[in-house]
């Protein structure tokens, strides 16, 4: 068990110091995820974002949890050379002192990966490099295992009109009722026929108000697990409930379904749980994740999370994975204010061209937001990321979100709105049929131009 350090430092306007908050976490799958048909609690969402009207420009320092530095774990991945026997692969097992191994739930065919878990006194570190060394001709690639968390944006206080700032105290809190029964099992589509959105994320809660109509992917059609919509490859199970309690996947989630409900595009989405009630993932999980949405040939695939690391293994193994698929993959570009192409940020960053990296934008167009990652060459497009509505059960209320986390499935919408009307060449018809020009941009990206 691995323990880090997250520091959100939050500054208001007329720099007034309100806290520090350190919190201890740890990577672990969740043990006390919600039940598909009895959970029925509440979720408090902490805000910590007030915006006065006269400054729009002057708002609190990003202490949503921006994109955390990884954390290295006990745990190695493996990815075997094709032609490797199950024996030979019980061999290097037991020369290695493995104690438990898994590999990537629901797929068809040969397993790719691996984790292995060394037994005690086996050091990780030492242990991956001798195996690059000695066993090349049946590993293709080895690296640790990581942890790394989703960027978990608070939300504004609840207000009754979408087009103001959030009124009262920050310090407040908003609860989202939050439930889970067979209304899901009520929203998954007969046939999958629409385009297929795959949301590697937290999961989703259908108990939220904003989704409307069968959306969800049918994946007992052509599951060989017993999945009914997705995967969980947290808990290894097909519950892809969002227990998070920022509800992150369920928002990206909402923010697609919403925008492809209003333009009329018929689409179902595949909930791909790869991150636990925390946050937390792990760069396994994600290549699982990843490799379930590709394996049900998703149309596009959003990962609205990321990294940075500088291990050309773990680079490979992502990159590999992407070489297989034909689908659109939109990513967020991160929330540190930073040059992606100065230091690189993933999955944002990898060079495959029908990989889109989304900036955000400031809800009136007017310019980049002033947390965003930027990047001439490694960011596309800008998207609306911030003061992003989210519909709650009491009527006409709503919370607020920001992040690049929110501005990727905006895209995500516009692409599969593209492929259903049969887009040859995504990137073109991005930026000549959504595209807004703005005069002014403080942070360079690639097209210099916000999807609407």
């Amino acid at each position: 068990m691995n323990f880090y350090k997250l520091i959100n430092t939050l500054i208001m306007k007329k720099r007034f110091f309100l806290f520090i908050g350190i919190v201890f976490v740890c990577f672990s799958c969740t043990t006390n995820e919600n039940d598909f048909l009895e959970n029925s609690n509440f979720i408090i969402l902490q805000n910590d974002e007030y915006r006065d009207s006269e400054a729009p420009e002057i708002v609190s320092s990003f202490a949503d949890s921006p994109e955390s530095d990884t954390v290295p774990l006990d745990e190695i991945i493996i990815k075997y050379q094709p032609e490797v026997s199950e024996a030979q692969k019980e061999t290097l097992r037991n020369e290695y002192g493995v104690i438990h191994y898994r590999t990537c739930d629901c797929i068809n065919g040969n397993q790719k990966y691996e984790l292995w878990v060394l037994d005690q006194g086996v050091v990780t570190e030492p242990t991956v490099k001798v195996i690059k060394r000695k066993n090349d001709d049946q590993v293709d690639f080895v690296a640790q295992n990581q942890g790394y968390d989703m960027p978990l944006h608070a939300v504004a206080i609840e207000s009754e009109d979408p087009s103001e700032d959030p009124p009262g105290d920050p310090s407040e809190v908003v609860y989202i009722e939050s439930s889970f029964n067979n209304d899901y099992l009520n929203r998954i589509v007969s046939t999958n026929d629409g385009i297929t959105v795959a949301v590697l994320d937290t999961g989703v809660d259908t108990e939220q108000v904003g989704f409307i109509g069968d959306f969800l992917y049918n994946s007992a059609l052509n599951g060989n697990c017993g999945e009914e919509s997705g995967w969980d490859f947290v808990n290894q199970d097909k519950n892809t409930y969002d227990d998070n309690d920022k509800k992150h996947g369920t928002v990206v989630s909402y923010i697609i379904h919403n925008q492809l409900k209003n333009t009329a595009v018929k689409h179902q989405i595949l909930p791909v749980k790869i991150a636990d009630a925390d946050g937390k993932s792990t760069f396994f999980n994600t290549l699982c994740g990843l490799e379930y949405a590709i394996d049900k040939e998703s149309d596009v695939i959003n990962l609205s999370f990321g990294w940075e690391t500088s291990d050309l293994n773990i680079y490979n193994m992502f990159s590999d994975l992407i070489d297989t698929t034909d689908a659109i993959i939109v990513t967020s570009a991160g929330n540190k204010n930073q040059d992606n192409n100065a230091k690189p940020h993933y999955p944002s960053n990898f060079s495959q061209d029908y990989v889109l990296a989304i900036a955000a934008a400031k809800d009136d167009l007017s310019d980049a937001t002033f947390f965003s990652n930027y990047g001439a060459s490694m960011v596309d497009f800008y998207a609306i990321g911030n003061k992003i509505t989210f519909p709650l059960k009491n009527p006409n209320t709503f919370s607020y979100f920001r992040g690049t986390s929110f501005a990727a499935p905006f895209v995500s919408a516009k692409v599969a709105e593209l492929l259903s009307n049969n887009s040859q060449n995504i990137r073109v018809d991005l930026s000549q049929q959504f595209a807004v020009s703005v005069d002014y941009f403080s942070k360079p990206v690639q097209y210099m131009q916000i999807i609407k």
